[in-house]
């Protein structure tokens, strides 16, 4: 072991047939036990060590130009760039407003459309976007929140993803990057736009878009915006396998764990539904259901504990729903007031949680149940 030490420590031995008597004295300098001369035996390892020493397998590798550790995960910055998570429900019509479809991604249309998950490649989903009425322009966001856009500042990134289509049109990408933290009122576009015409042969086009050196601005986040246009009736857009890494060459599009992919986007959107329910749904699976606590004045309490800290509070994020699906409160029951429906007050919650809670007089909630459904939204609009 200390002849082992010995050679990596020393290291700079050019490799030969054996070793020059300098050589041999430099490290028996180094040896330990000051033995007066190596065995051929101990020179016969020590080439074999430094042989491997010198070898590429024994040198932290690099991907995209970058030097990785043992550990090379989390490579894209993108979450949910394999459009696997739809909280919000794998069918969502949109037209006007930009309308939040698949997790983390924005969808924009011109006309009444019709966005659902659809198949891709690598095993992926995709946004899929169906023209039920001709699309003159649309396009697809996403917003990388700047607590993870910071560490790409200087740097070169590539941006790869697949594009379908069922008819030949331009794709336009473009890279923004906001004025304000996370905040994109107003923006600068990042370099020059790419252009991409697809042939419209129902087929996945793959495109790679090189960013090179990020502005120090991009510490505020950095939006990736795919446009299109001329999408005639009943025609079909689709993305998929998006991935932006540091580096300029794209490479495999990274699969990570679905459970992790969906906590994820849970730091964004969440919702007491089971995941396959859309919200708004008449249901009780996972919902809330309590009874019981009331504070010293007599208004009704009820905790809610996220399953992932949230990036931001937002008190209009929050919504609650009655178990037949309505939108606009929890149902609240007590002897004294009866079956009634009514929005929560939030004054108490934050990023983890906390306490909704009804006010109340003259502890009219004694014996009071509450029952209902939420979703919470902090994504970045």
């Amino acid at each position: 072991v200390g002849d082992i030490i010995d050679v990596v420590a020393y290291g700079a031995f050019v490799l030969a047939d054996h070793y020059t008597k300098a050589e041999d004295d430099a490290m028996l300098a180094l040896k330990s036990n000051q033995a007066t001369t190596y065995t051929k035996t101990e020179d016969d390892i020590m080439l074999a060590l430094k042989a491997n020493l010198n070898s590429p397998a024994l040198v932290n590798p690099t991907i995209n130009g970058v030097a990785q550790s043992g550990y090379t995960g989390f490579k894209n910055y993108i979450i949910n760039g394999g459009f696997d998570i739809w909280q919000r429900g794998n069918n969502i019509p949109v037209g006007g407003a930009p309308t939040y479809t698949a997790d983390r991604w924005l969808v924009a249309v011109d006309t009444s459309s019709n966005v659902y998950r659809g198949g891709g490649t690598n095993e992926n989903g995709s946004v899929a976007i169906n023209a039920t009425t001709t699309i003159g322009y649309g396009y697809v966001k996403h917003r990388i929140e700047s607590a993870n856009s910071k560490s790409l500042v200087g740097k070169d990134a590539t941006l790869s993803l697949g594009l379908y289509s069922t008819s030949s049109l331009g794709f336009t990408v473009r890279i923004n990057i906001p004025d304000g933290v996370d905040t994109y009122t107003t923006i600068t576009q990042h370099g020059s736009q790419f252009n991409y015409t697809h042939t419209g042969s129902n087929n996945w086009e793959n495109i790679e878009v090189p960013l090179s050196s990020l502005p120090y601005s991009a510490a505020n986040g950095i939006e990736i915006m795919i446009e299109f246009s001329n999408v005639p009736l009943n025609g079909v857009v689709a993305i998929t396998s998006a991935q932006l890494e540091e580096g300029s060459v794209a490479t495999p599009f990274e699969q990570r764990p679905i459970g992790l992919e969906l906590s994820l986007c849970q730091r964004y959107y969440e919702k007491s539904y089971p995941y396959a329910i859309k919200p708004g749904t008449a249901s009780t699976q996972g919902s809330v259901y309590m009874g019981g606590v009331v504070d010293n004045t007599g208004s009704g309490l009820l905790p809610i504990r996220f399953k992932v800290e949230k990036r931001a509070w937002n008190s209009s994020g929050f919504l609650s729903y009655s178990e037949n699906g309505s939108a606009g409160g929890f149902n609240w029951w007590s002897a004294t007031l009866g079956n009634t429906k009514t929005v929560p007050n939030t004054n108490y919650m934050g990023t983890a949680g906390g306490m909704l809670w009804r006010a109340s007089t003259a502890n009219p909630f004694a014996g009071f149940v509450v029952n209902g459904q939420w979703t919470y939204d902090c994504e970045i609009y």
